[in-house]
């Protein structure tokens, strides 16, 4: 049996009857929630975690979220009571605030430097995996913005994401360039149950980006033109098209946008859903941002699946954990081509 404890206030906490950790590719703040009903131990009283207060939350000693509690409560009658706690990462403040502390405009700066002038007054450092794409000539903050929108943003135009770590502190990251697990998913052998659903709501057969390109001294009236870029996307037969408004002038900046939009549409609207026992693989936590073999018979699957949102949870099954899970080109920039059948068939 795993255990998660919440370290607060120079304390440690556990014992928790119910448990649901959230760490997601698809948002940027990790959460979590615990609870316990009856009566504690006087010496560990959790009731004095409060809303606002530094936490670390650890799966058997591994940290899994470093951040703050957003909310405390009891429920109560005469003869029992039920404690709750739940928060989020360190980097929730960047999804809630907005970017006050100068600069708000760069020039010539890249990706890392831009990540890391915002995040510092939060108290969060920002790092980079892959790479982070060339400088942007300008780049400002736009009225209105929080943190992360602005993060975002200049993200999307140089063809990353925005990943939390279990520290709370921001990466730059790229699907491509995520670990493979060696734990095999297979129906019957480590899955307990799982689901498949495709949505092509979402997907359109032309994308089309446009972009203003600003005039300078040097260069106004016919000079100072709209840019455009297109992409299509072959799986989609019938009419559909979808205009996207590109942040960036820049033609190579639009061209990645505009293959960003189709790829992650495509490789998000075919997700596989799977309830395993236990919070733990062969070598570690589960976690997102993580490439595993799947093997099933029923969703006809026998490939590479990317393990985009993971969900630890303790509850009247015990131990559990649920992970959803996309194509591993999701998140891709680069083309990609689309077989007439997407999953691989299970060999007989």
């Amino acid at each position: 049996m795993s255990e998660v404890t919440l370290h607060a206030r120079g304390k440690t906490f556990g014992g928790w009857q119910t448990v649901e950790v959230k760490r997601s590719m698809e948002a940027l703040a990790s959460d979590f929630s615990v609870g316990y009903a009856e009566k504690w131990d006087p010496d560990a009283d959790p009731s004095i975690i409060c809303g606002g207060d530094t936490v670390i939350v650890k799966v058997d000693g591994d940290v899994v979220i470093s951040g703050y509690v957003d909310e405390d409560g009891t429920d109560y009658d005469a003869t029992s009571h039920t404690l709750n706690v739940n928060g989020r990462s360190k980097t929730g403040d960047l999804v809630d605030c907005s970017v006050l502390t100068p600069p708000t405009e760069w020039n010539n700066t890249d990706l890392l430097h831009i990540c890391q002038a915002v995040c510092k007054p939060f108290g969060i450092s920002a790092s980079l995996v892959t790479f982070g794409g060339p400088a942007f000539e300008k780049f400002a903050v736009q009225p209105g913005e929080t943190a992360f929108e602005c993060l975002n943003r200049a993200a999307r135009q140089r063809g990353n994401m925005l990943f939390t770590t279990p520290a709370g502190n921001l990466q730059i990251i790229r699907s491509t360039a995520a670990p493979r697990i060696k734990t095999v998913l297979e129906l019957g052998v480590n899955v307990l149950r799982g689901s498949r659903r495709t949505n092509v709501r979402e997907r359109h057969s032309q994308y089309i980006a446009f972009a203003q390109v600003p005039g300078t001294d040097q260069s106004f009236g016919s000079s100072v033109n709209e840019q455009k870029r297109t992409t299509n996307d072959a799986g989609v037969k019938r009419y559909r098209p979808l205009v996207i408004m590109s942040e960036s002038p820049d033609a190579n900046d639009l061209q990645q946008r505009v293959n960003w939009e189709r790829n992650t549409r495509q490789g998000r609207c075919r997700r596989l859903t799977y309830t395993v026992q236990g919070w733990r693989h062969d070598a570690g936590v589960w976690s997102p941002n993580t490439v595993a073999r799947v093997k099933d018979y029923i969703a006809r699957v026998d490939s590479d699946w990317l393990i985009v949102t993971v969900r630890l949870l303790k509850g009247e099954e015990g131990e559990t954990t649920e992970l959803e899970l996309a194509g591993v080109h999701a998140f891709d920039v680069e083309p990609w081509v689309e077989k007439a059948n997407p999953a691989e068939v299970y060999p007989s």
